[in-house]
């Protein structure tokens, strides 16, 4: 069974044991930012900002030390933390 089917997990969020993709964050946001946010949930290995051009959005690629802490930090973000106050919506 896929948890995500249950609703305990949203399916905008996808975690690949300790990787996590992150959506809908502003286009000029930083590593530095992503690193800062989600370090609070475990040690971050990893930060890939992905931009597409004319997008006003981007998606980052962010990898944890852990599996645990990839899925506390999705429990504790997803659609719920604006990576900054002036972001246009909460992260994905």
């Amino acid at each position: 069974d896929d948890p995500r089917d249950a609703g305990q997990m949203p399916r905008r969020s996808r975690i690949g044991d300790r990787r996590v993709v992150v959506n809908d964050l502003p286009e000029d946001c930083t590593k530095g930012e992503l690193v800062w946010v989600f370090s609070e949930y475990g040690a971050v290995t990893h930060v890939h900002l992905i931009h597409r051009r004319g997008a006003e959005k981007c998606s980052a690629r962010i990898r944890f030390q852990s599996a645990f802490a990839a899925r506390t930090a999705v429990e504790a973000l997803d659609g719920q933390y604006k990576i900054r106050y002036d972001a246009p919506g909460p992260i994905r």
